[in-house]
């Protein structure tokens, strides 16, 4: 059986309907980078919300963390799900500025 790499963990975790911070990536999956993790998940397409918190934690100091959340996006009726099986790809197409040829005004 193949072992899951961290970004495989982490976005089971996402695609189960809970959300993670950086704490609890540490804790469950010894990863210390979540937000590079999430960085990648983006690039391959996942549509995930990030949530900047500020609070006091225990000794009454205001702490900054975010909390990510993957948004559950209907894929038969998205823009992107109705023109190609593989809205990653048509995504970065859509997201490509067109190349300028001779001529052409901007």
């Amino acid at each position: 059986m193949k072992k899951k790499t961290k970004h495989q963990k982490i976005k089971d975790h996402l695609e189960s309907g809970k959300s993670i911070t950086s704490w609890q990536a540490i804790q469950e999956y010894n990863v210390t980078r979540l937000a590079s993790v999430i960085y990648y998940l983006k690039k391959e397409g996942l549509l995930i919300q990030t949530k900047n918190i500020t609070e006091k934690n225990s000794s009454g100091e205001t702490v900054k963390y975010a909390k990510y959340k993957l948004l559950n996006i209907d894929k038969k009726n998205d823009q992107i799900g109705m023109f190609s099986n593989k809205p990653s790809l048509f995504k970065r197409w859509l997201d490509t500025p067109p190349k300028l040829k001779k001529g052409d005004i901007r």
